[in-house]
């Protein structure tokens, strides 16, 4: 992310407006989601929260989900 951030700014610094404006969103979804300290996930944080999305996420993806957990389940 480090390198993200200093890429952005040298875009900002040589004028390079499209690749800044391209980037620009990127790093500030990056830096948002280190202010709220939710970069970090191990995979037992990610199942253990996997219920709070899937109340949020939408039909089709909900049935996404459910289908790649029917999949990879063991037998």
């Amino acid at each position: 992310m480090i390198a993200h951030a200093f890429l952005t700014v040298c875009f900002l610094l040589s004028f390079q407006v499209v690749s800044f404006l391209l980037n620009a969103p990127l790093l500030a979804y990056n830096v948002n989601k280190v202010v709220n300290r939710n970069h970090m996930f191990d995979a037992t944080e990610i199942f253990r929260t996997l219920g709070q999305h899937k109340k949020g996420a939408s039909p089709l993806a909900r049935s996404r989900l459910e289908r790649s957990r029917s999949l990879s389940a063991p037998d």
